[in-house]
């Protein structure tokens, strides 16, 4: 249904959630930081296009 790179995403951003939740002294650095948005904006937008295209196919 998507691709592994999808997945890729979910599995570090859970592991920096992790990370930030249970490790005293994380801190994500700016490109981090950059990379985490730029990926949910990219899964977003894959989850967006699903949708629209299972709307269509439905209706």
């Amino acid at each position: 249904m998507f691709e592994k790179a999808y997945s890729d995403i979910i599995i570090s951003a859970s592991e920096i959630r992790n990370a930030s939740d249970y490790d005293d002294f994380f801190l994500a650095s700016k490109e981090e930081t950059k990379e985490q948005i730029d990926n949910a904006e990219l899964f977003c937008k894959a989850i967006e296009e699903y949708l629209n295209s299972t709307v269509t196919h439905t209706t």
